[in-house]
């Protein structure tokens, strides 16, 4: 009955090399052993991965076997599937772009599609023209004058002083007109001046403020 390789569970170097020492004395053994550990643990792993674990078999380089095992590995590693294997996907990821662009180049060919293309083209540079254009005109344009400051809370009471002087001339002399008026009855006369009396007290309550 062939004697059963065992194969550690899991990538544990103190492991490996005990089997490595258990089997030296089987080529046989050793072979299918250093097989095992190849296939299980380094191949189709990352390529550091592979590069770490491919230096830590060839220290049992005493062995043919693990020789062997690790020369093929090692060039896998600088050249060998690995680069076979990235210049297949850089050829597919060619292929794709050529593939995309005959679908762009197709589609531009569609007489519509390149008006509306040129329309696109056109609003741009229109675009870009008018950017260009205010920037300039805002060179041109002089400086804005500065806002005036506004008036203080002084000069705001001595307008307000001022309006209402004028105001009190006006009612004033609303008053002495009335009151030369000898078209009006007494009475309307009366309570028109009453009302005019009326607005100058007002006035005069607001000027008291004022001061």
């Amino acid at each position: 009955m062939k004697p059963e390789i065992l194969l550690p569970s899991k990538w544990d170097e103190a492991e490996i090399t005990r089997g490595m020492e258990q089997y030296q004395q089987n080529r046989g053994m050793l072979s299918t052993y250093v097989d095992g550990i190849v296939s299980r643990f380094v191949m189709n792993q990352d390529i550091r991965t592979m590069e770490v674990r491919t230096r830590f078999l060839e220290q049992f380089n005493k062995s043919a076997a693990v020789a062997r095992e690790a020369y093929k590995w090692q060039r896998y590693l600088q050249g060998g599937r690995a680069e076979k294997e990235e210049d297949a996907a850089d050829l597919r990821a060619e292929l794709e772009l050529e593939k995309a662009r005959k679908e762009l180049a197709q589609l531009t060919q569609d007489p519509e599609l390149a008006e509306i293309q040129k329309k696109i083209d056109r609003l741009n540079l229109e675009l870009q023209l008018a950017t260009v254009q205010k920037q300039i005109a805002d060179l041109n344009r002089p400086d804005a004058s500065p806002a005036p400051a506004p008036p203080s809370q002084r000069e705001i009471r001595e307008r307000r002083k001022l309006e209402l002087a004028e105001r009190e001339k006006e009612v004033r002399r609303a008053i002495r007109e009335t009151e030369e008026d000898h078209t009006l009855e007494e009475d309307l006369k009366q309570r028109k001046i009453n009302g005019l009396f009326d607005k100058l007290s007002e006035i005069h309550e607001e000027q008291a403020k004022l001061l």
